[in-house]
């Protein structure tokens, strides 16, 4: 769509020149002096502006432009509006987006405009605009990759408090998750290089959201699986002796009924509850002076395979 203050043949030439209208093309309709176009009825004005592939309006004064804009706007257009005059100004701020010129644009323009094209070349917008598109795109996966993941981790940490299990990740092990296996990913997703195609697919509606309900609820279904299999290792290791045809009793360490486990603060009334010694990495043996603190000092294997569940499945 052309707006300018230029004569309407003079428009309507340069219009065809640079292919806004075919050589051969009839106008009737399509072109319009302010004057004209104001002077029609309201239902007239939003028929034209919303069937008309390409329009041109010419001898339009900064009222004129305001009110095309305002109608764009109000049939739910996102509106970019060029310009480098004064006249120009209440259009720019008026638009979605104001493009003002660099070089040939006057200051007043710029104030006005959200962009300033810093080599007065339209090309660049299409740059912009796939800049754009790339940046969203990459902001909506951090965002994304990052509630994904953490909702994980806070629902192994209520699923531990609602159970009435030792903690079933420490917090420096939370923080290492998400110093680790949280930020770097996510950082790299921020940096993906933007698609080839980026700018034949069709632009989004200014009012979507970046996570939707159905993604949401996604993302929570994943948390609680990812919460219920790092609970759940946790759970298996104080509990059975093997599970998938793994050996879990190995190393020698106690096995204990999930009743004992989820009421494991109640250990000091239990009588003849005992515990063995049990091996770690490098042939360490881990004993305890005090049987309770089977659930505390005792659960650093059973909290490294949850940690181990928990990155498996976030990574991959």
């Amino acid at each position: 769509m052309v707006i300018t203050g230029d004569n309407k043949s003079t428009a309507e030439a340069i219009c065809k020149e640079i292919g806004v209208f075919g050589s051969t093309e009839g106008l009737r309709g399509r072109s319009f002096t302010g004057k004209e176009f104001v002077s029609l009825p309201r239902e007239r004005q939003m028929e034209i502006l919303a069937s008309a592939p390409a329009m041109c309006f010419s001898r339009a004064e900064p009222r004129h432009k305001q009110e095309i804009v305002r109608m764009l706007k109000e049939d739910g257009e996102v509106v970019a509006m060029t310009g480098d005059g004064v006249n120009d100004a209440p259009a720019l701020k008026l638009a979605d987006i104001g493009i003002a010129m660099g070089i040939t644009g006057t200051e007043v323009a710029k104030e006005a405009s959200d962009m300033v094209l810093a080599d007065d070349n339209f090309s660049t917008i299409v740059a912009a605009v796939g800049e754009g598109r790339s940046i969203y795109n990459n902001m909506k996966a951090f965002i994304r990759y990052m509630i994904s993941s953490n909702v994980g981790e806070v629902a192994s940490i209520f699923l531990t408090a609602a159970l009435g299990l030792p903690e079933g990740l420490i917090p420096v092990q939370l923080l290492w998750v998400n110093l680790v296996t949280d930020g770097p990913p996510a950082t790299a997703l921020g940096f993906n290089p933007p698609d080839k195609d980026i700018m034949k697919k069709p632009p989004r509606k200014s009012d979507d959201a970046l996570i939707s309900a159905w993604v949401l609820f996604r993302y929570l279904v994943i948390g609680m699986y990812v919460g219920i299999a790092t609970v759940g290792v946790f759970i298996i290791w104080y509990t059975h002796g093997s599970f998938l045809g793994i050996d879990l009793a190995g190393d020698g360490h106690t096995l204990v009924q999930l009743s004992q486990l989820r009421n494991w603060g109640e250990c000091p009334t239990w009588s003849n509850f005992t515990v063995t010694p049990y091996q770690v990495g490098g042939g360490r043996m881990i004993t305890f002076s005090n049987p309770c603190d089977y659930f505390t000092a005792g659960k650093a294997k059973a909290s490294t395979l949850s940690l181990s569940v928990l990155v498996a499945i976030e990574m991959f």
